[in-house]
C-alpha cells in the first residue's frame, strides 16, 4: 500500500545519499591524485616525462569518470526526493489510521 511505497522511496533515498557521498569522496581523491601527478610532471627528469604524462592523462580521465558518476548519483537523489514528495501525502491517511485508536 501507500506506506510500503513510502518506505521503498525512503530506501531509495538512502541509497542515493550513500552513492552521492561516495562519489563526492571519490571526486576529492581523484582531484588530489591529478594534482599530485601534475606536480610530479612539472619537476620530472626528461626520462620520466612520458610515463608521468600518461599518469596525468589517466588521472584526468579518472576524474572525469568520477564527475559522471557524481552527476548520476545527484540525478538519482533528485528522483528519490521527488518520489518521497509524492509518497508522503499518499501515505498520510494510512499512517493516521494506523495510529488512531478505534472508537
Amino acid at each position: 500500500g501507500a506506506i510500503g511505497t513510502l518506505q521503498a522511496a525512503e530506501i531509495e533515498l538512502a541509497r542515493a545519499l550513500t552513492s552521492k557521498a561516495l562519489a563526492t569522496a571519490m571526486e576529492r581523491s581523484a582531484d588530489v591524485a591529478k594534482r599530485a601527478a601534475e606536480t610530479r610532471l612539472q619537476s620530472a627528469a626528461p626520462a620520466e616525462v612520458p610515463s608521468l604524462t600518461k599518469a596525468v592523462a589517466e588521472a584526468v580521465a579518472h576524474e572525469e569518470a568520477v564527475k559522471t558518476l557524481k552527476a548520476s548519483a545527484e540525478s538519482a537523489l533528485k528522483a528519490a526526493e521527488a518520489k518521497i514528495e509524492v509518497a508522503i501525502p499518499a501515505a498520510q491517511p494510512a499512517m493516521v489510521e494506523a495510529i488512531t485508536p478505534p472508537l
